[in-house]
This record gives structure tokens, C-alpha cells and sequence, in this order.
């Protein structure tokens, strides 16, 4: 199912309102609207919603958020960030979150066909097409150059990055503190981690269940450290 018709059926079944499972989930009645409805009425485009939605609508509920990802058709796509709008916003959310468009354009975002390059533990393949793996599809703004990485490992399920997930990965050189970012350490490994700079130390943070998995803490004076792009969007298969 997608995000909405779960939305839908609990407010059936719990005879709720979309004005009041809106302020279960602290999200606005026309957000809930446009999330059972599945696009965009001012543009017909997918609604994907964000991580932080996804867990305040399961806390809505009252279920734990992976029983709420488990739900979801495999085709689901699901934001790392970028909170929805609220109501009466006129600004856009696709990185650009405080760019308004001018009166008569419309928003161009045309579906793009990218490469899956690998597995992400088994380090960052070259764009070549001995080495693509597959394609997959995104909806995210064009002039950028995007990836596909299979998650290997449980180093980031804490933030809903699971094993067999698809990361879609926007090329770029430098993230924000806090970001998660695909990272070449000592151009052998690549590493997906939440991103972190002080000073001349880098820091790749896993988030994990796993206690196995610790902070990795690099000196840019003896670790050559390249991003390779940012995670910018997850897509999940459920079996």
C-alpha cells in the first residue's frame, strides 16, 4: 500500500476525520489530503514524504516506525529530509526550500533514469558500463548528477537505511555537518556515515543498532577523505 491508503484505512477503521488524524500526527489537514490523494494537486507530481513524517504518522498510530515502512509497496519512496511544507506555503522543498517560483512558471522536474553502480560496502565503483548494476528512476530536480548504491550492511539502520535499500546519491564535493554522505576514505573505501568536520578531523558516523558499528574519526593531515555525493533520497524493497 502506499502512505496514503494506510492513512485512509486507519481513519476508516478509527472513524477519524483528516482534520483530526492530522492533529494526531501533528501534520496539516491538507497535507494529510495530499498525501491520500498521492500527488500534488497544483502539479499532479508523486508526494514523498520525509523520514520525519513517516515517524509521526506511525506514532500516530501508535505502531513502531519499520512495522509502518514494512506496510508500504516496495516502490514507496520515502525523503532522508526536507519537511513537508506547511499549510499555505508557497515555497519549494526540493533543496531549495526558500526559492519561490514566479507568478505564471511552473516547476520543472522530469523523471530521470540513473545508474545503480553497486554495493556501497564493497566501495564506490567507476561510472562505467562494465561496472553498472542496474537502473532505477527518481523525480529530483534536473542539473544535478545522481547515482544508485545498494545498501550492504547494517551500519545506518538507524535511519531507516536498511540492507538490499536503494540509496539515490546527488554527485557533489562537500556536505553539511550532519548530512548523510557517501565518503572515499583513502581512495579505497566508500563509506555511507552522517557526516561531521571539526577543524582538521573528519568524523563518519554510523547509525545503528548494531554496537559493532563505531564513530570513525579521521586527521585530514594523514587521511586523504573525498565526498563523493549526499544521500538524498532512500527506496526500500520489501520482501
Amino acid at each position: 500500500m502506499t502512505i496514503g491508503e494506510i492513512i485512509k484505512r486507519y481513519r476508516t477503521e478509527n472513524d477519524l476525520s483528516m482534520d483530526n488524524f492530522g492533529k494526531l500526527a501533528s501534520l496539516s489537514k491538507a497535507y494529510i489530503s495530499v498525501l491520500e490523494r498521492g500527488s500534488n494537486p497544483r502539479n499532479n507530481k508523486p508526494v514523498i514524504p520525509s523520514i520525519d513524517t513517516l515517524r509521526a504518522i506511525a506514532q500516530a498510530m501508535g505502531m513502531d516506525l519499520n512495522k509502518l515502512i514494512s506496510l508500504l509497496d516496495d516502490n514507496q519512496k520515502i525523503k532522508l529530509s526536507s519537511p513537508e511544507p506547511p499549510e499555505n506555503s508557497s515555497t519549494l522543498t526540493l533543496g531549495k526550500e526558500n526559492n519561490k517560483l514566479p507568478e505564471g512558471a511552473f516547476e520543472y522536474n522530469p523523471t530521470h533514469k540513473i545508474p545503480i553502480l553497486g554495493y556501497i560496502s564493497a566501495g564506490l565503483p567507476l561510472y562505467a558500463e562494465q561496472h553498472i548494476e542496474g537502473y532505477t528512476y527518481t523525480e529530483l530536480n534536473g542539473g544535478a548528477e545522481y547515482f544508485g548504491l545498494i545498501v550492504k550492511g547494517d551500519s545506518m539502520n538507524a535511519a531507516m537505511i536498511y540492507p538490499g535499500a536503494t540509496l539515490i546519491v546527488r554527485r557533489q564535493e562537500s556536505v553539511e555537518n550532519g548530512e548523510i554522505a557517501v565518503v572515499m576514505v583513502n581512495n579505497e573505501n566508500a563509506t555511507v556515515k552522517q557526516f561531521r568536520r571539526e577543524n582538521d578531523m573528519v568524523i563518519l558516523e554510523p547509525k545503528s543498532n548494531n554496537p559493532i558499528h563505531q564513530t570513525q574519526i579521521y586527521s585530514l593531515k594523514n587521511t586523504a577523505i573525498r565526498i563523493i555525493g549526499k544521500v538524498v533520497e532512500v527506496k526500500y524493497k520489501i520482501q
